[in-house]
């Protein structure tokens, strides 16, 4: 090749600043899921993600101003990845197939890790409020994607509707992470339970205290007649 013809291949722009920040916050991002996953939230260190992700601890603080910034990053970045997935309706591949125990793995692990967070953020005033707006939007988003699926004459509102669905989801992915939960057939009928119009509920005068009071008293004392030694 001679030396013209070499001259006429075009170079690639240099990075912009904001560019290689940009760049630089999605490794850290992408090397601290794995992190949280495998050793959890209180067990990470910055200098593990760090060294992970091939930079210095600086390079993390000059992107997210402490652990639980990156953390929540990450568990943005994981819902728009979930969403993303489900929207590209792609079929399984064989190698999907192969590696879904490993992925079933990271995502318990990771799913460990944000209780370990929400546990730390309740106790804490700033990340208890990033935490609730975060859970707000999810609710807010269960309802607009339900709204179209629940019946006009229901009595409970799509808000209501994605609430209580989003609590039941909620439940069972927590029942899930100890080891027990509830079968997928079964978490399906509840759903659609749900979506199914009702009357009025007889008890729709009782405050939330005395609904929680009844129902943790009848479910407490089924829990002890189970355990009674």
């Amino acid at each position: 090749m001679s030396a013209s013809s070499e001259s006429a291949v075009p170079r690639p722009e240099p990075l912009s600043r904001a560019q290689r920040r940009r760049q630089t916050r999605r490794a850290l991002m992408h090397a601290a899921r794995p992190v949280f996953a495998e050793v959890g939230y209180h067990g990470a260190t910055l200098e593990q993600i760090a060294r992970e992700a091939g930079y210095s601890k600086g390079a993390v603080y000059s992107n997210f101003q402490n652990k639980a910034e990156l953390f929540l990053a990450v568990f943005d970045e994981n819902i728009r990845l979930s969403v993303a997935e489900a929207d590209s309706q792609r079929p399984p591949t064989e190698h999907d197939l192969q590696t879904s125990a490993d992925i079933a793995a990271a995502v318990r692990g990771f799913g460990l890790a944000t209780l370990e967070f929400i546990a730390s953020a309740a106790r804490d005033d700033s990340l208890r409020e990033s935490l609730r707006e975060r859970m707000d939007d999810a609710v807010r988003a269960y309802s607009g994607a339900l709204a179209s699926e629940r019946a006009d004459d229901d009595s409970l509102s799509a808000a209501d509707v994605g609430a209580m669905v989003f609590a039941l989801m909620q439940g069972a992915d927590l029942l899930s992470l100890s080891g027990g939960g509830v079968e997928a057939g079964i978490l399906s009928a509840g759903i659609e339970r749900l979506l199914t119009p009702v009357p009025e509920p007889a008890d729709r005068g009782l405050s939330a205290l005395e609904l929680r009071t009844r129902v943790a008293d009848w479910v407490g004392r089924e829990y002890l007649t189970e355990h009674d030694e």
